[in-house]
């Protein structure tokens, strides 16, 4: 029965990008506080420490624009509730 099963296949992928966004808020929020506060200055900082993406690749200008997006959307979520 694919409707019982869908939501337990949804949770697991789910909870490790929760998982991922809550760590690297945290690296995000280092950054700043170092002075690397435009997209492009942080970017460069990641990939000099060699940081790498959940895939293993160089992080680009919009994978961390995109993941200052989900940090700062998160930290509205729990702020609210």
């Amino acid at each position: 029965n694919i409707k019982s099963v869908q939501p337990l296949a949804v949770a697991k992928p789910k909870q490790l990008g929760d998982d991922y966004i809550s760590g690297f808020s945290k690296l995000l929020t280092d950054l700043n506080k170092a002075g690397y506060t435009t997209t492009k200055s942080i970017t460069d900082r990641l990939n000099e420490l060699n940081i790498k993406t959940r895939r293993g690749q160089r992080f680009k200008e919009s994978n961390v624009y995109r993941l200052q997006t989900k940090c700062r959307r998160r930290r509205r979520k729990y702020e609210i509730a």
